[in-house]
């Protein structure tokens, strides 16, 4: 497997390279032929003249393009130009097939990419290629997803340099087009295909819910406008330049477990936002910011994998909006390492398409970075360069957001602590350390009203410290609240938290158990043995100490709140009873 990378914008570069395919060819064994066009240049003339030439001097060629943000050569952003990726297979196959949208449901143009990959044997790898006309790309999405698990899909969205003015096309044998889906198969019993995505940013502040979506329109989050969000935390206004603005604080998303970034490059006056990609009502969404640290940490792991791989051909599809992030000279500084490990190109996406090795859905991706590492045959146990980035590549603007996220990471971090803490004083007793009043209750009325969930029901204990008063006034409320303390205790280890159970302070010396999936037998066994450890716990001054208990099952009333009441009412009948006893509510 081999690469040749050259420029075609000029006419001599472009006849030297063809010169070097045509000698490869002519002494070496090659199988099949695969050729890309990443299109800096937007002359659609020659564009076309350089595709007939190709097609005329190598017919039995694939070729596919797309238009490009930059061009990557060798690991390195090129300066603009048309670039041309010649790969020769010796044994594996790549072919391409288009299929044009204009009038086609995107769910046909799908489910005709899935037979087809059916229907090629030995498939490793498809790489989709999209237009640069509007359309639904989830429905040719969906049906892809629906391949063979073990076939790797990875592609991109062709964007200009010109963000807001170039139309961004696919290329074809028959030239320039804006209305054709790019499939390329890879195939070959001895092709290994390696692809994976990385990120970096680091989530900013809470979760929020998309409350209304369509498609890529963002209308609502929590309720409010989609807009707001920027506009209250970050002050990005449409006073300003919002495309660029947003690029440094993409919005990330989470479907189906999946963490996706989506940059947000407009607005509408109803407070809508569009967004490089789809979302979906439901969904979770976080502000973020490129940390510089954090994104290098991805790099170099996925730089260790790639380089465990020993690829002889690397793609590598990285977005527009993450160049724009970086600048021009840190946007390449962050390839580069790749570019040590094989003959890596690839362009500046408009959005990246990959599905994961361990899902089946193609997930659309912004602001990402991916990286398909491609070989024929067995490892061969090459010794590679130890490829890494690290923070002294950092340079200009980069340096200084390297600080800024530093800044706001550890600022970031004391407040969820601070927060950690305080959500947990809102539900906590302070003294006993188990749930309050009011956690307690919630957590007994939220079981209660779900009770559907439980096969057994659930059962409630309500406790009172026999004679609590006397400790206090004998022996001071100091060994009160140490007898408080111990009683707490052993509430928690006699339940399973990790089934439900729970204890919260009722008030004073008054506590409540909760047991959910327990039968009435069951539940007054436990009350049981909580008395009968409680009367024989050692507990220093005091030479007695027993407690009192009413049991109720929810199956005795289907009035919730006269659970309450009855549970309260067989706690004073133990009292009277005598004390130190469990007694069951009547029915």
């Amino acid at each position: 497997m081999r690469q040749f990378l050259f420029g075609a914008g000029n006419a001599s570069e472009f006849q030297n390279g063809i010169s070097d395919l045509k000698n490869y060819i002519d002494t070496h064994n090659v199988s099949s032929m695969i050729l890309h066009l990443y299109c800096g240049l937007t002359d659609t003339k020659l564009i076309e003249d350089r595709v007939n030439t190709l097609t005329k001097t190598f017919p039995d060629a694939s070729l596919a393009g797309v238009a490009s943000n930059g061009e990557i050569k060798d690991g390195k952003l090129s300066p603009r130009d048309i670039l041309v990726s010649a790969i020769f297979f010796e044994s594996s196959t790549a072919k391409v097939y288009s299929y044009n949208h204009a009038g086609a449901r995107t769910e046909d143009i799908g489910t005709a990419i899935k037979e087809t990959a059916a229907d090629t044997p030995d498939l490793c790898a498809i790489e989709l290629l999209f237009p640069g006309s509007v359309m639904n790309s989830m429905g040719v999405l969906n049906k892809v997803s629906e391949c063979m698990p073990n076939v790797c899909i990875f592609g991109g969205y062709p964007i200009g340099h010109d963000m807001d003015n170039d139309k961004p096309f696919v290329v074809t044998e028959n030239g320039v087009d804006l209305d054709t889906v790019i499939a390329i198969m890879y195939c070959g019993k001895d092709l290994y295909v390696d692809a994976d995505k990385t990120a970096g940013w680091e989530k900013l502040g809470h979760a929020f819910t998309i409350t209304k979506a369509d498609g890529h329109r963002l209308a609502e989050v929590d309720g409010t406008p989609a807009l707001e969000v920027y506009e209250k935390y970050l002050q990005i206004t449409q006073a300003g330049n919002f495309t660029r603005d947003t690029v440094e604080f993409p919005l990330l998303i989470v479907d189906n477990g999946e963490e996706i970034l989506r940059h947000a490059y407009s607005y509408s006056e109803d407070g809508s936002i569009y967004l490089s990609g789809n979302v979906h009502t439901g969904q979770k969404l976080y502000l973020t910011y490129g940390n510089p640290s954090g994104i290098f940490e991805q790099v170099n792991k996925r730089c260790a994998a790639v380089r465990e791989f020993e690829p002889e051909v690397l793609f590598l599809y990285s977005c527009a909006a993450r160049k724009a992030f970086w600048g021009d000279d840190m946007a390449g500084r962050e390839i580069a390492p790749f570019g040590e490990l094989g003959s890596a190109t690839g362009f500046f996406t408009g959005g990246e398409l990959i599905r994961m090795s361990d899902r089946g859905t193609v997930f659309e991706h912004n602001i990402t970075l991916l990286t398909i590492a491609m070989r024929e045959g067995q490892k061969k146990g090459l010794v590679l360069p130890k490829a890494k980035i690290d923070d002294s590549m950092l340079v200009g603007q980069a340096y200084l957001l390297k600080r800024l996220a530093q800044l706001v990471q550890s600022t970031n971090d004391e407040l969820q602590r601070m927060n950690e803490q305080l959500q947990y004083m809102a539900v906590t007793d302070e003294l006993t350390n188990i749930y309050n009043r009011r956690e307690i209750e919630r957590r007994i009325n939220f079981a209660l009203k779900n009770e559907y969930q439980y096969e057994n029901g659930i059962g409630l204990i309500m406790v009172d410290i026999d004679h609590f008063k006397k400790v206090n006034d004998i022996l001071g409320h100091d060994v009160g609240d140490i007898v408080l303390k111990s009683v707490a205790d052993i509430y928690k280890e006699n339940i399973d938290t990790n089934h439900g159970e729970a204890v919260g302070r009722w008030g004073g010396e008054e506590f409540f158990l909760l047991l959910p999936n327990k039968t009435l037998e069951e539940t007054e066994e436990k009350a049981e043995c909580i008395r009968k450890a409680i009367e024989e716990h050692d507990f220093n001054n005091i030479r007695r100490l027993t407690a009192s208990f009413g049991v109720i099952h929810s199956s005795f009333d289907q009035d919730k709140k006269r659970l309450y009441i009855k549970v309260d009412e067989a706690l004073y009948q133990a009292k009277a009873r005598g004390r130190n006893c469990v007694v069951v509510a009547e029915k």
